[in-house]
Order: structure tokens, then sequence, then C-alpha cells
């Protein structure tokens, strides 16, 4: 399918300089545009779960962005792109998620 063939062009693509030219022009606003908009997820998510159904949410919210990550950007972009994830996610959501579990 199309989708399948644009990500092997898109893997495929290992000039140096041209690699060079992405991870500085399109990587750096993708990362960004992926922290914005998996924080504002996280927002929503955590506003309207339990911590429980919030970490299965997540689960398949990042299940689902790897898949769309092997499929349309460049393999050295993944990991970036999934540190974003987690750290928006879980991260900078640590001390909510474990308040929930602190003992009195």
């Amino acid at each position: 399918g199309i989708n399948a063939e644009y990500g092997e062009e898109v893997q495929a693509h290992e000039d140096p300089q041209a690699l060079l030219l992405y991870k500085e022009h399109f990587e750096v606003r993708l990362l960004e545009h992926t922290g914005e908009f998996y924080k504002r997820e996280a927002q929503k998510l955590y506003e309207s779960n339990t911590v429980s159904n919030y970490m299965l949410k997540v689960i398949e919210k990042l299940e689902d962005e790897e898949l769309r990550l092997r499929k349309f950007i460049h393999h050295t972009s993944i990991g970036p792109c999934k540190k974003e994830c987690v750290n928006k996610l879980i991260a900078d959501r640590e001390d909510s998620l474990l308040e929930e579990y602190k003992i009195k």
C-alpha cells in the first residue's frame, strides 16, 4: 500500500547531508509538535480516567504511536519520538500518578 511504500522510501534515504537537514529541520519540529500533542492528550486522559485506566490508555497510545512512527518517519527519529511520548504521558505526570498510591 501507499503507507508501506512511503515508509520504505523514508527508510531508504541515507544520504548524510540530507539526513542532517532532516534532523535539523524536520525532526526538531516533529519532536516539538509530538510533545505538545501528547501533553494535551495526557491532560485529557488523566482528567477522565482512574490511574489504572490512564496507564492502560497510555500503553495503547504508545503502541499506536510506535506503529505510526515505523511507517512514516526515518528510523533515527523513532527513539527520540518515543521518548517524547513517554515523557509527556508518564514522566511529566509521575508525581500525580504516584500520589494516587501514596500510603497515608
